[in-house]
């Protein structure tokens, strides 16, 4: 059968290593991961309380999403540091 892959499944539902971005190969959803950052110089420093990290967090979670953070970091380099530091350390 031409367009689909030995069980089955049309090529175009596959990512380039053939994987299902879906989750569709009968292992369940794909979970999605997700960082919620702040960026504020004066939460960083520990001026106020970061308010709407916690929210981001909370959303993300209840979208179904594997959450890490929420991380607050000062403008700046700490911003690309922190992203950088997240796809570095997450294992996909």
């Amino acid at each position: 059968m031409t367009g689909q892959d030995p069980a089955g499944q049309d090529e175009a539902s596959q990512d380039a290593a053939g994987q299902d971005p879906a989750g569709q190969d009968g292992a369940g959803p794909a979970v999605l991961r997700a960082l919620a950052i702040t960026v504020s110089n004066r939460a960083a420093a520990g001026v106020y309380e970061d308010r709407s990290g916690p929210v981001l967090a909370r959303l993300l979670a209840d979208a179904g999403c594997a959450v890490d953070g929420p991380l607050v970091v000062p403008d700046g380099p700490s911003v690309e540091v922190a992203l950088r530091d997240a796809v570095v350390t997450t294992t996909w």
